[in-house]
């Protein structure tokens, strides 16, 4: 995850922002060694703030001086031209405000992946991954016209196999191996996918030699195996006529790893095959930030597993964590999945992989850090968040990388400046005004990481209706990160502009809202607000509550 980039400062806060808009560079000063990625990781009109809080800041950063092709922004840009906005085009993020959102540029948007429509008469599926027999057992309909053959059961991992020792890599799949040499042996206009499949079956065994052990791998068939009886020639095609049927030497050397811990096997071989204790060293290291990576994961799951252990008295925190249960209700298992995949770790498709400078998207023409071991780069990342921290006791201190939330672990975050004349919805976050104001109020060469967090912590509360709120800033990870200055991530103003800082805002007085409860309480805005019982009645339906 770390491995092209040097010194992260990760803002990851569970919030929004706002920015002025200018794009004058700073004249005389080289920028080069600079990156901002801005991620707002919400959508819809209830959420307008999320973004409208990423354009202000990619305004206020290019007036920094950073150049345009180093500052990425993620927004799913569904609030600009959005059917409720009563000014199409224009995004505000404070009242009266100026447009944030005019000449952003759309370097990610929407939704990564569309889903394409399927047409077909059959289909046939093999999967070959760990535990891929669990996508499709006592899940895939048989009455669809979709046969599908996965390469293990539920509960069994796949086999990465033959190690190259030139290549220092495997350069092939144990079960995918086994496909091929059966096309190759074999007529495909004779071959059905249901002989293909004993084939599979018969070869059922890998041959560890590293560590002479034998591994049991067994391939399943789900869905309409009807389909099976057809032969591959129906969907792989035919082989040309006096083409020889070639047969792979398949036991070249049968090494093999799991697919799960391919990449310790791969470290582990080159820390065992090295001299240069520099190079070992490094390799170490790579091994090292690995089991990092894995814990951070395994202990934000355990974290969440114990928030919620209270609902399942029944069962173990251990069974849930190291055992394999058979889901009974693949309902809520959906829902679980797709809420952890959304607002946990959704990120690593593309926002990491822009991170680490991804080249298939950069040579798609898409915007990704390309950082050196010298290189600063700034995060600034939204999102709702939930109980538990992102960070606390997960977080190592030694990887490079300083982070500011904008609450402690038990604390909600909260939204700010609602308009109610225009825009009807919250155009800001309590956070995200306090470091931003900070931002534009003092001199970014002067006041350091450290600085500007102790101002976000000294405004620690608001009061609403009488009623005093509080809200803690919180550091974790490298915090001897937090000495560098500001323009050592964000650029540096230009003179003309060091004066023309914003004062101070008077938060008491203004209307707040928590993250948890911003949807309901816009809507609740929105019902109030007219006399029209067809509006009424439409905001209540269109709001799936």
């Amino acid at each position: 995850m770390y491995d092209s980039l040097a010194t992260y400062a990760f803002k990851l806060v569970l919030s929004n922002w706002s920015i002025e808009s200018t794009h004058t560079l700073v004249p005389g000063v080289d920028n080069s060694n600079k990156w901002v990625v801005l991620c707002s990781g919400n959508k819809g009109w209830m959420n307008y703030g999320d973004q409208a809080i990423v354009y202000r800041a990619y305004h206020l950063f290019r007036s920094y001086g950073i150049p345009e092709d180093h500052i990425i922004v993620f927004h799913y840009d569904d609030i600009a031209y959005n059917s409720e906005n009563p000014t199409p085009g224009v995004v505000i993020n404070e009242i009266g405000g100026p447009n944030v959102y005019k000449g952003v540029p759309k370097d990610y948007t929407g939704e990564d992946v569309n889903p394409k429509n399927n047409r077909f008469a059959k289909l046939s599926i093999y999967v070959d991954t760990c535990y891929s027999g669990s996508m499709f057992n006592k899940i895939l309909p048989d009455n669809i016209n979709v046969y599908a053959t996965s390469s293990s059961n539920p509960t069994e991992l796949s086999w990465f196999w033959n190690y190259d020792d030139k290549l220092r890599t495997y350069i092939s799949s144990f079960f995918a191996n086994n496909w091929l040499v059966n096309d190759e042996e074999n007529d495909l206009d004779k071959e059905t996918l249901q002989k293909q499949f004993e084939y599979f079956k018969q070869h059922s065994v890998v041959n560890y030699t590293k560590d002479h052990t034998t591994h049991p791998i067994h391939a399943q068939q789900y869905g309409d195996l009807s389909i099976s009886k057809l032969t591959v020639s129906q969907f792989l095609g035919h082989k040309p006529k006096g083409q020889t049927n070639t047969v792979t030497k398949w036991e070249q050397n049968n090494d093999a790893v799991n697919k799960w811990d391919v990449s310790l096997d791969l470290l582990q071989r080159r820390i065992d095959e090295t001299e240069d204790i520099d190079e070992k060293n490094g390799y170490l290291q790579e091994l090292e930030n690995l089991y990092k990576g894995r814990q951070y994961v395994d202990n934000h799951m355990t974290e969440y597993v114990n928030s919620i252990q209270h609902l399942m008295p029944n069962i173990a925190t251990n069974a849930i964590l190291h055992t394999k249960q058979e889901l009974n209700n693949r309902h809520c298992y959906r829902q679980l999945v797709d809420t952890f995949h959304e607002n946990c770790f959704d990120l690593t498709k593309n926002f990491l992989a822009v991170l680490k400078g991804n080249e298939t998207l950069e040579k798609s023409g898409k915007k990704v850090v390309k950082s050196g071991p010298n290189d600063h780069v700034f995060v600034y990342l939204m999102d709702h968040g939930g109980h538990r921290s992102m960070f606390d006791k997960l977080l190592p201190t030694d990887i490079n990388v300083y982070a500011i939330t904008a609450t402690k672990p038990d604390e909600l975050g909260w939204f700010c400046y609602h308009d109610a004349k225009v825009y009807k919805t919250y155009l800001a976050t309590f956070f995200a005004v306090n470091w931003l104001v900070d931002s534009e109020g003092h001199d970014p060469k002067v006041e350091s990481l450290e600085q500007q967090y102790e101002y976000i912590k000294a405004k620690n509360n608001f009061t609403m209706d009488g009623t005093v709120h509080t809200q803690h800033a919180q550091q974790y990870g490298d915090l001897s990160i937090a000495n560098l200055h500001l323009s050592e991530f964000l650029g540096t103003k230009k003179s003309s502009r060091m004066h023309m800082n914003s004062l101070p805002l008077d938060m008491n007085g203004q209307e707040f809202v928590s993250f948890r409860d911003v949807a309901i309480r816009v809507l609740e805005k929105n019902i109030e607000s007219t006399d029209n019982i067809s509006l009424k009645l439409g905001y209540i339906i269109s709001n799936d509550f």
